[in-house]
This record gives structure tokens, C-alpha cells and sequence, in this order.
């Protein structure tokens, strides 16, 4: 029987589940959509819930489709040939729902209509979703966005316990003082070993859980090469496939960077218009993600362009073929930067908020979480020292604590904090 690992994303679900008629779970392909909604269900099945009453759909099987393309008593028809009483609280689970032609008007007639029937759906694209959700789902529907894994997670899935158990107790917290100093030396070299190996082939599962670096590129090779077919050429109708690869790969190159679109076509040879349909895509099928500015003034500041980021730097190494040492490599310094994005990126609550920030005189900070400065510098230390630019944005804003994350340092005190990049 195939084992499955709990993703953290899985309580905070959980806890809606009876809450509201639709929750939604999107993320990109292999992201592990499927297998969070099947430990879902194992959830159900531990509080007592009669395993008749659940019911699983893949709409990529045409049968289940056209049971859900049709009307809502021949759906219900379908789950009670299932064995699901629906006159009961059933559960049903929709893998792939953007395969539907108007997932809109079913999901909403079976919220409206239909109280015993809780609806659990996964998407692999916001794409798919704006275009075919519609406003009416308003206060209908919770959307979860399900990301490829967190180093957290990582560790989960290698099983490292006692690891884990350290680096839950010591990771990254703006409110947390006095870390455990002793223990940090301890496991120090482990943690690094395991944070570098996952910022050269990513957080997506099936990578992950295979041990052969040759099997690891295939999957990879899979999971790029399965993007294109069925969400950019099949579904965005991209017919110069070429144009857009070569894009991803000049992307690759401004991670950590401003996204200047001007220059962007200028390198690239593809037009503003379509460059900026490009990008949005790229976003919004979960390959990249654009961090707006953190400013209060608008004539100090810069307050247009975003800066770029891959929700997987796994995907970034296959792109530029690119598997070699992290300490080894010139683009080291952004490889981290792009992990401690995803990092802090994926803990972010719904009232939380990450910025970057630049000034008109070109001093900048790497990150701005909820008004505190986080500056990645890949470097050893051996005192505390704030850069220039981050001393700037203190002068100026005053924040509660100032974060550099480092290579191998390990400092705090009320105001500052300098941490290993393995620990946040």
C-alpha cells in the first residue's frame, strides 16, 4: 500500500470542512492535489464518518464527467448507484474540476440546493478557475492554494524526525527569541546537507521521493514537459510554444531581480502585449510568482515594478540544466533568495504580508514581512553587520525586529536576528 505524508495544508482544510458548501484547492500539476484529498477523506473516515457517504470523482475519467455534465438529479442518481445515500451529510471529492464546461452553475445548484452534499474540488490552474468560476460561488466557496512542498514538508517526507522535531522548535519566527543555541550545533551540517539537496531539485513529491538523481531529472523532465502540453498549449492555445520556453529560461535569469517588461521584449523578441499574457499565465498556473513593492511613499520609492520568483527551484535548475553543488555556483546567492521567498511565501497566513522594497537612490531590502525587513546575504559572518540599504529602511520605518539571513550565523537579540538560511 503506497504511503502518504500529510502536508501541512491538510488540518487548516479539515477544519472547514462542514464550514462552508465548496472548498477548492488549487495549485499547479503533481503539486499533490490528488493525495491531499484522498488523506482528506482518511480524515473523515478517522472522525466516523461512514465510508459510504464519501465519494471520489476524477473528471479526467469521461464516465464521472458526464455524470456531472448532466442535471443534478442525474448526479445524484449516479452517487446513490455508489452506494451514497444522499438524503444523508455525503461527501463528495472532484478531482480536476476545470474539465468541466460550466463547473460554475453545478457547483452552485448543488450548494443551493442540495444541503446534505459537501463538495471537495481540486483545480490545477487559477486559470482555469477564473475563467470558468464565476462570481456567483461568492460566500459559497473557501479556495486553498496547494504549493510544491516546503522544507518542512521535505523533511517529512524523508522522514528525518528528529530533525524535523529540532527545526519546528528553532525555524523562523519574527516573535520567537532564544533559540537552542547547543542543539543548533548539533545539527547544523545535517540541516544544510538536506536544505542544499532541496534547493537544487525542489519540493515537488515525486521528486522528492525518489533516491537516483538520474530518476529525479526525469521527473522533472515530466512535470515541465506536462505543463506545456496540457496547460499552455492545450488549454492557454499557445501556438508558438518555442517563444514561450525560451521566455521561462530568460526568467530564470531575473530571479530576485525587477521585472522590466521593456527589456524583457528587447531580449526576448516577443511583443509587450503578448509578453504580458505570457506572464500572467506563467503566474497563474503556479509557475512563477511577482512580489509587489512595499512602499508609503510614492515619490521616494518605487511602487511599479514586481520582482520574480519560481514557486520551485527544482524547476529553475532543470530549465538551465543546472545540478552542481549549491557552494560551487554563481547563481547561489539567488537560488537562496528564490528558496527564502518560497519559504516565507508558504507560511503566509491571510492577513500576512510580503513585500520587497527599493528606493529611488537604489538602497533595497529582499523582503518585507508584515513591515519587518528580511535581507538575504549567502555569506559568512562573524559580528553582527547590517548592509547599508537595510540600515536605511530601519532609519526609516522603525520596525519591530530586523532579520539578515545568512550562511552559517546564528544571532539575536531584541531588535535583530541573524539566522542560517536552513532555519527559516
Amino acid at each position: 500500500m503506497m504511503k502518504y505524508y500529510p502536508r501541512i495544508l491538510l488540518k487548516e482544510i479539515f477544519e472547514w470542512i462542514g464550514k462552508i458548501p465548496i472548498i477548492v484547492i488549487v495549485g499547479g500539476r503533481q503539486v499533490g492535489k490528488t493525495v491531499l484529498m484522498k488523506l482528506l477523506i482518511e480524515e473523515l473516515k478517522n472522525s466516523g464518518t461512514n465510508d459510504r457517504q464519501i465519494h471520489f470523482m476524477d473528471l479526467e475519467i469521461l464516465q464521472n464527467l458526464d455524470a456531472c455534465s448532466k442535471s443534478i438529479d442525474f448526479f445524484k442518481q449516479y452517487l446513490q448507484f455508489y452506494g451514497v445515500d444522499v438524503t444523508k451529510k455525503s461527501y463528495v471529492f472532484i478531482d480536476e474540476i476545470q474539465y468541466h464546461d460550466n463547473p460554475t452553475n453545478f457547483l452552485k445548484l448543488i450548494a443551493d440546493h442540495e444541503e446534505n452534499i459537501q463538495l471537495i474540488v481540486s483545480g490545477s490552474s487559477t486559470l482555469d478557475i477564473r475563467q470558468k468560476f464565476k462570481d456567483t460561488l461568492t460566500g459559497r466557496k473557501q479556495v486553498f492554494h496547494l504549493q510544491p512542498l516546503n522544507f518542512e514538508e521535505y523533511l517529512i517526507f524523508n522522514e528525518e524526525e528528529n530533525l524535523l522535531r529540532w527545526y519546528r522548535s528553532n525555524s523562523f519566527n519574527i516573535q520567537k527569541r532564544f533559540y537552542d543555541k547547543v542543539g543548533f550545533e548539533i545539527v547544523k551540517y545535517r540541516l544544510q546537507e538536506f536544505v542544499n539537496d532541496f534547493i537544487i531539485y525542489g519540493g515537488y513529491p515525486a521528486v522528492v521521493k525518489t533516491a537516483e538523481e538520474k530518476i529525479k531529472i526525469r521527473q522533472l523532465q515530466e512535470i515541465v514537459q506536462t505543463y506545456v502540453r496540457k496547460d499552455i498549449r492545450n488549454f492557454a492555445h499557445i501556438e508558438n510554444v518555442t517563444a514561450f520556453n525560451r521566455l521561462i529560461i530568460l526568467l530564470v535569469g531575473r530571479v530576485g531581480n525587477l521585472l522590466n517588461l521593456n527589456e524583457l521584449c528587447k531580449e526576448s523578441g516577443i511583443t509587450r502585449r503578448r509578453l504580458e499574457n505570457y506572464i500572467f499565465l506563467l503566474e497563474n498556473t503556479f509557475i512563477i510568482k511577482l512580489l509587489t513593492p512595499f512602499f508609503k511613499n510614492i515619490n521616494l520609492e518605487v511602487v511599479k515594478m514586481p520582482k520574480l520568483y519560481f514557486l520551485d527551484t527544482g524547476m529553475i535548475n532543470y530549465l538551465i540544466t543546472s545540478y552542481s553543488n549549491l557552494n560551487s555556483r554563481p547563481d547561489r546567492g539567488s537560488l537562496v533568495e528564490n528558496y527564502i521567498f518560497k519559504q516565507l511565501y508558504s507560511k503566509l497566513d491571510i492577513i500576512d504580508r510580503l513585500n520587497f522594497w527599493r528606493n529611488q537612490n537604489k538602497n533595497e531590502v529582499d523582503f518585507i514581512l508584515n513591515g519587518n525587513p528580511v535581507e538575504v546575504k549567502f555569506q559568512n559572518f562573524n559580528s553582527p553587520s547590517v548592509p547599508r540599504g537595510l540600515q536605511q529602511f530601519v532609519k526609516q520605518y522603525q520596525p519591530d525586529k530586523t532579520i539578515i539571513v545568512t550562511k552559517n550565523y546564528l544571532y539575536e537579540d531584541d531588535k535583530l536576528l541573524f539566522i542560517p538560511y536552513f532555519m527559516v
